[in-house]
C-alpha cells in the first residue's frame, strides 16, 4: 500500500487511503467507461502523492481505469528519489508509451 516508510503516518495515512479508495471506487461504479487520472508534473512527486498512486495502481488493476502522468525533463528534481521510484512504479504497473513533445 501507500505506507512504505514515507513518515507522517496518522491523518496522512488516512486522506491517502481515503484518495486511493475514492478513485477505485470511481473506475468501478461504471465499467463501461474509461476513467482517467491525471498526475500533472510527476517530476515534482512527493510522498502523499507517491502512495495514492501507487495505492490506486495495486488496487485498480481490474478496473477501467488509464494513469497518463507527465514530466519534464529539464524540471526533473534528480535528487528526490520518489521521481525514480514513481516512473518504475508506473512501468512496472502498466503499459507505457513515452512521448516526447519537445520545447
Amino acid at each position: 500500500g501507500g505506507g512504505d516508510g514515507g513518515g507522517g503516518g496518522g491523518d496522512s495515512d488516512d486522506m491517502v487511503a481515503a484518495a486511493v479508495r475514492a478513485i477505485v471506487a470511481s473506475a468501478r461504479r461504471r465499467p463501461h467507461i474509461v476513467t482517467v487520472l491525471l498526475v500533472e508534473d510527476l517530476h515534482w512527486v512527493d510522498q502523499p502523492s507517491f502512495a495514492v498512486l501507487t495505492g490506486v495502481l495495486e488496487h485498480a488493476a481490474d478496473a477501467p481505469l488509464v494513469v497518463i502522468a507527465t514530466t519534464r525533463d529539464d524540471d526533473a528534481d534528480y535528487d528526490n528519489p520518489l521521481v525514480a521510484r514513481a516512473a518504475t512504479t508506473l512501468f512496472d504497473h502498466h503499459a507505457v508509451c513515452v512521448l516526447d513533445v519537445g520545447a
